[in-house]
């Protein structure tokens, strides 16, 4: 087999656009992203918050949304909810559930699929293994519009696969030198696989739009110095704390405080990935194509 990380380097330049050119903007088009992996260099900066929360903003525009546990590590999705699991990713893999099986209804109409802590590495798996996680979320893409996929914090090979397999990347970042300098780190890595990755940059918990701007401009910036790349920041959230006030409840956010302003700043970020008349049209199927072929 080859080495994995030479297949996902092939995967990644099926859809390279040189760098330095300008990338359509998504907002309006009929290749609005269907598969969106949400990431961080450092953990702790909010990151499945946003994509439980991110997740009931599209349901809310009439979306079919299904959210991937892909922190195959210390999968939390259901832990964030208060949901109660029997089973989990690892046992589809291991061939004693099925994809429907596993599936969680959540709040908002969303479907989840809780990760399956203790996978050491995607790639390690067998055959059988990988064949039974490619039917499972083969079937499970019929009925999904959106695939919001939650992985590990860091830059392990579970994480880049995931990321360099969806549509668009969002890095989670918050406005402390440590978080910045990881998500830059993230970012690297990922425009070194693909340089015309789509990567978009999301800051969260900050004390104005004024600061997130700052950070936004700081990353943008050395990404295009030392990198040659570029990346589109989507918006910031404002620090509230109704966040940690939902979180200890183990309720979502839009939910909860859905008039808080940084709900507001959650919904205006599905502005900025999707066209209002962009409407359950779409199946996610190209994920799960590019997972096959980095399989076989």
């Amino acid at each position: 087999m080859k080495d994995q990380a030479l297949k996902l380097r092939e995967l990644a330049s099926e859809h390279k656009v040189t760098p330095g050119l300008s990338r359509p903007n998504l907002v309006g088009l009929s290749s609005s992203p269907r598969t969106v992996a949400i990431t961080s260099g450092k953990g702790g900066v909010g990151k499945t918050n946003l994509t439980i929360n991110l997740g009931l903003a599209l349901a809310e525009g009439g979306r079919r949304v299904t959210l991937l546990d892909a922190d195959l590590g210390l999968a939390n999705i259901n832990v964030a909810l208060g949901l109660k699991v029997k089973a989990n990713l690892l046992d589809v893999i291991n061939g004693l559930r099925s994809i429907e099986e596993i599936v969680v209804d959540g709040p908002g109409g969303l479907k989840i699929v809780p990760g399956g802590s203790g996978i050491a590495e995607l790639a390690n798996i067998s055959d059988q293994q990988r064949e039974r996680l490619i039917a499972g979320l083969s079937r499970l893409a019929k009925g999904t519009d959106v695939l919001l996929i939650d992985t590990s914090a860091g830059i392990s090979r579970n994480v880049l696969a995931f990321a360099l397999l969806a549509d668009v990347v969002i890095v989670v970042t918050v406005p402390e030198p440590p978080a910045i300098a990881d998500a830059y780190g993230t970012i690297k890595a990922l425009l070194t696989a693909n340089p015309g990755l789509d990567i978009k940059l999301v800051v969260n918990r900050v004390q104005s739009r004024f600061e997130g701007k700052a950070v936004e401009d700081k990353i943008s910036l050395v990404v295009r110095r030392f990198l040659n790349g570029r990346i589109d920041p989507i918006g910031c959230l404002r620090d509230n704390p109704v966040v940690g006030d939902a979180v200890r409840a183990q309720k979502p956010l839009m939910l909860e405080y859905p008039s808080a302003n940084v709900s507001v700043d959650i919904k205006s970020l599905v502005g900025r990935l999707y066209a209002d008349s962009d409407r359950s049209d779409g199946v996610v199927r190209g994920f799960v194509d590019r997972l096959r072929r980095w399989f076989s």
